[in-house]
Protein backbone atom coordinates (compact mmCIF):
# COMPACT_ATOMS: atom_id res chain seq x y z
CA UNK A 1 0.00 0.00 0.00
CA UNK A 2 1.10 3.57 -0.69
CA UNK A 3 1.73 5.76 2.27
CA UNK A 4 0.17 8.84 0.02
CA UNK A 5 -3.07 6.70 -0.19
CA UNK A 6 -3.83 6.47 2.99
CA UNK A 7 -6.54 9.08 4.66
CA UNK A 8 -5.59 10.75 7.40
CA UNK A 9 -8.93 11.96 9.33
CA UNK A 10 -9.42 15.76 10.65
CA UNK A 11 -9.49 14.43 14.48
CA UNK A 12 -5.83 12.76 13.99
CA UNK A 13 -4.24 15.42 11.41
CA UNK A 14 -5.40 18.39 14.19
CA UNK A 15 -3.89 16.02 17.32
CA UNK A 16 -0.24 16.73 18.49
CA UNK A 17 1.55 13.66 18.99
CA UNK A 18 3.57 12.87 22.01
CA UNK A 19 7.45 13.54 21.20
CA UNK A 20 8.74 10.83 23.62
CA UNK A 21 6.45 8.26 21.58
CA UNK A 22 7.62 9.76 18.67
CA UNK A 23 11.28 9.16 19.68
CA UNK A 24 11.13 5.81 20.79
CA UNK A 25 9.44 4.93 17.67
CA UNK A 26 11.66 6.72 15.49
CA UNK A 27 14.39 5.17 17.33
CA UNK A 28 12.97 1.44 16.69
CA UNK A 29 12.88 2.73 12.80
CA UNK A 30 16.14 3.50 12.94
CA UNK A 31 17.72 0.61 14.44
CA UNK A 32 15.60 -2.03 12.64
CA UNK A 33 14.69 -0.30 9.48
CA UNK A 34 10.54 -1.06 10.30
CA UNK A 35 7.88 0.12 12.52
CA UNK A 36 7.56 -2.09 16.01
CA UNK A 37 4.00 -1.96 14.98
CA UNK A 38 2.23 -1.88 11.97
CA UNK A 39 -0.54 0.69 11.19
CA UNK A 40 -4.54 0.21 11.05
CA UNK A 41 -6.45 1.52 8.81
CA UNK A 42 -10.62 0.62 8.06
CA UNK A 43 -11.62 -0.76 4.76
CA UNK A 44 -12.02 2.54 3.31
CA UNK A 45 -8.29 3.29 3.94
CA UNK A 46 -8.47 5.75 6.92
CA UNK A 47 -5.84 5.27 9.60
CA UNK A 48 -7.36 4.11 12.80
CA UNK A 49 -4.60 3.69 14.93
CA UNK A 50 -0.90 4.50 14.07
CA UNK A 51 -0.76 8.27 13.33
CA UNK A 52 3.13 8.69 14.80
CA UNK A 53 4.17 5.67 13.07
CA UNK A 54 2.63 7.22 10.11
CA UNK A 55 4.33 9.86 10.59
CA UNK A 56 7.86 8.63 11.43
CA UNK A 57 7.01 6.84 7.99
CA UNK A 58 6.35 10.11 6.40
CA UNK A 59 9.67 11.81 7.81
CA UNK A 60 11.72 9.17 6.07
CA UNK A 61 9.80 9.54 2.68
CA UNK A 62 9.07 5.88 2.76
CA UNK A 63 6.58 5.38 0.32
CA UNK A 64 5.34 2.03 0.28
CA UNK A 65 4.02 0.86 3.46
CA UNK A 66 4.56 -2.92 4.22
CA UNK A 67 3.46 -3.35 8.10
CA UNK A 68 -0.15 -2.27 7.85
CA UNK A 69 -3.81 -4.17 8.85
CA UNK A 70 -6.94 -3.69 8.63
CA UNK A 71 -9.12 -3.37 11.25
CA UNK A 72 -13.07 -4.16 11.94
CA UNK A 73 -14.70 -2.58 15.37
CA UNK A 74 -17.49 -5.68 15.25
CA UNK A 75 -18.25 -8.57 12.93
CA UNK A 76 -22.06 -7.24 13.50
CA UNK A 77 -23.47 -4.05 11.95
CA UNK A 78 -23.53 -1.68 14.54
CA UNK A 79 -26.37 1.51 14.76
CA UNK A 80 -25.38 4.76 15.77
CA UNK A 81 -27.30 6.66 16.77
CA UNK A 82 -26.18 11.00 16.60
CA UNK A 83 -28.88 13.20 17.79
CA UNK A 84 -29.39 16.50 20.72
CA UNK A 85 -31.30 17.05 23.65
CA UNK A 86 -34.55 18.53 23.00
CA UNK A 87 -34.30 21.56 25.03
CA UNK A 88 -30.07 22.10 24.21
CA UNK A 89 -29.04 25.59 23.33
CA UNK A 90 -26.13 24.68 21.19
CA UNK A 91 -25.21 22.52 17.79
CA UNK A 92 -23.32 20.36 19.80
CA UNK A 93 -24.34 16.33 18.88
CA UNK A 94 -24.07 13.49 21.24
CA UNK A 95 -23.90 9.91 19.99
CA UNK A 96 -25.25 6.56 21.07
CA UNK A 97 -24.81 3.11 20.37
CA UNK A 98 -28.65 0.92 19.55
CA UNK A 99 -27.76 -2.49 21.22
CA UNK A 100 -26.95 -5.64 18.58
CA UNK A 101 -29.38 -8.54 20.34
CA UNK A 102 -32.06 -9.59 18.05
CA UNK A 103 -34.53 -7.81 20.66
CA UNK A 104 -33.58 -4.56 19.01
CA UNK A 105 -34.06 -5.48 15.30
CA UNK A 106 -37.59 -4.23 15.05
CA UNK A 107 -36.38 -0.78 16.73
CA UNK A 108 -33.83 -0.87 14.40
CA UNK A 109 -35.65 -1.03 11.45
CA UNK A 110 -38.21 1.50 12.67
CA UNK A 111 -36.56 4.81 13.69
CA UNK A 112 -35.81 7.83 11.31
CA UNK A 113 -34.39 10.96 11.65
CA UNK A 114 -36.41 12.95 13.79
CA UNK A 115 -37.59 10.64 16.09
CA UNK A 116 -37.22 10.75 19.83
CA UNK A 117 -35.58 8.51 22.08
CA UNK A 118 -34.30 7.74 25.37
CA UNK A 119 -30.88 7.44 26.08
CA UNK A 120 -28.52 7.16 28.83
CA UNK A 121 -26.75 10.03 29.71
CA UNK A 122 -24.68 11.82 32.48
CA UNK A 123 -27.97 13.12 33.73
CA UNK A 124 -29.56 9.56 34.12
CA UNK A 125 -31.83 8.42 31.10
CA UNK A 126 -33.29 11.97 29.07
CA UNK A 127 -34.88 11.64 25.31
CA UNK A 128 -33.02 12.56 22.50
CA UNK A 129 -33.89 13.61 19.39
CA UNK A 130 -32.31 12.00 16.13
CA UNK A 131 -29.99 13.99 13.75
CA UNK A 132 -28.17 11.05 11.86
CA UNK A 133 -28.35 7.37 12.05
CA UNK A 134 -24.87 4.90 10.99
CA UNK A 135 -25.05 1.44 10.58
CA UNK A 136 -21.30 0.06 10.02
CA UNK A 137 -19.40 -2.63 10.56
CA UNK A 138 -16.63 0.22 11.36
CA UNK A 139 -16.88 2.95 14.02
CA UNK A 140 -17.33 5.89 12.51
CA UNK A 141 -14.21 8.25 11.92
CA UNK A 142 -15.72 11.25 13.25
CA UNK A 143 -16.18 9.26 17.31
CA UNK A 144 -12.55 9.15 19.12
CA UNK A 145 -11.50 5.82 19.91
CA UNK A 146 -10.97 7.15 23.36
CA UNK A 147 -14.11 7.95 23.49
CA UNK A 148 -17.27 5.86 25.17
CA UNK A 149 -20.61 5.85 23.46
CA UNK A 150 -23.60 5.05 26.02
CA UNK A 151 -26.22 2.90 24.97
CA UNK A 152 -30.00 3.39 24.02
CA UNK A 153 -31.95 3.17 26.87
CA UNK A 154 -35.35 1.27 25.40
CA UNK A 155 -36.33 0.25 22.18
CA UNK A 156 -39.24 2.27 21.43
CA UNK A 157 -39.66 5.45 20.11
CA UNK A 158 -41.66 8.25 21.76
Amino acid sequence: MKLADIIIPDYLAESVPNEAKMNRVKRYFLKYGELDKPIIINHKKELVDGYIRYLILKEFDVEDVKQYRYERQNKKVVTYIYGKHPNQQTDKEYVWRVPTSEKWNMFMENIFVGDIVMCYTKCGVKPVIISRIIRSDFRPMDIPENMKIKRIAKNQRL
